[in-house]
């Protein structure tokens, strides 16, 4: 099949150059600097982030071997299809591995994490892999189940220690444990320390040396936990789609509806809460708080 942008051929005459489509060829001045994305709005372009993790993710689970460790991030497919329209995944999804722990966020929302852990043995950062899957394990967490199911999937490996020459001095921070085979816990148990700051009452200026750090912070601890995530994707949200389609319908919509039933809708709208998608057992969810900084200990 023909691509229907495809260029049907050059002209060799004044009339066949009158005949093409000119505006597939007409220029258009493009702005400096790197490419300016939007997610577009009824009220227009929405300001700050484009996405976040609760938009698209309905699943988080994980896997292990004697070697590895795969933790999987699944994704609702349509709004998958909707991310990509926008931006591609690589601009999108990002990851902090470290030895002992792994940030997993969308990029430049750091504060507000897809899954934040610590893991009870070590891995080899550098060898970290990741890829676009497609998985069956949430699919009916799906508004078309029928799709097929998407995920990201990171493989952390295991540290194996080496061993060291009879000549080689052993030095203390090189870790010579042996974390290969299987791990009865994949993440340790956390503290999760949740950092308020407080600022100056109103009507009172800082003094010029004054800067954030020296402001009071209030620090809560949180219970213990093996890991933390951001809230998923709502469960019923087709149900609070369908009394707003309901009541804010055009005239012909409204006028099927009979005073009862309106006065029903209204009622279930006002009683209707979100339930959300479950995550990893044993894991606190993160509320999103742009005011709120959040920090992780071992316990001690």
């Amino acid at each position: 099949m023909k691509h229907p942008d495809a260029r049907s051929g050059y002209p060799w005459t004044p009339a066949m150059e009158a005949a093409q489509d000119t505006k597939r060829a007409a220029r258009v001045p493009l702005a400096q600097g790197p490419l300016q994305r939007s997610r577009a709005t009824e009220e227009g372009a929405m300001p700050g982030f484009l996405f976040a993790p609760d938009d698209l993710c309905i699943g988080i689970d994980t896997l292990q071997d004697s070697k590895t460790i795969t933790v999987r991030i699944h994704f609702e497919t349509e709004a998958l299809h909707v991310v990509q329209k926008i931006m591609p995944l690589e601009e999108l999804f990002a990851a902090d591995i470290l030895d002992d722990r792994i940030n997993i966020f969308l990029q430049g929302d750091e504060q507000n994490p897809i899954l934040w852990a610590g893991l009870s043995g070590r891995c080899i950062p550098k060898s970290t892999t990741w890829a676009l899957t497609t998985c069956d394990s949430f699919r009916n967490r799906q508004r078309n189940p029928s799709a097929p199911g998407h995920a990201l999937a990171i493989v952390l490996k295991k540290h194996k220690a080496k061993a060291l020459s009879p000549r080689v001095p052993k030095s203390s921070d090189r870790p010579v444990k042996d974390y290969y085979g299987s791990w009865p816990q994949l993440f340790s148990m956390l503290v999760l320390i949740r950092v308020v700051p407080k600022f100056p009452p109103q009507g009172v200026e800082l003094g010029p040396d004054t800067t954030q750090t020296n402001t009071v912070q209030h620090a809560q601890t949180l219970p213990l936990s093996t890991c933390v995530h951001h809230p998923l994707m709502l469960k019923n949200y087709d149900e609070l789609e369908d009394l707003l389609e309901a009541l804010r319908g055009d005239e012909e919509d409204r006028r099927r509806l009979t005073a009862e039933q309106r006065r029903s809708c209204e009622r279930q709208l006002s009683e209707w809460k979100e339930e959300r998608f479950e995550g990893l057992p044993g894991a606190a969810l993160l509320p999103r708080s742009p005011e709120v900084r959040l920090a992780l200990r071992r316990p001690d």
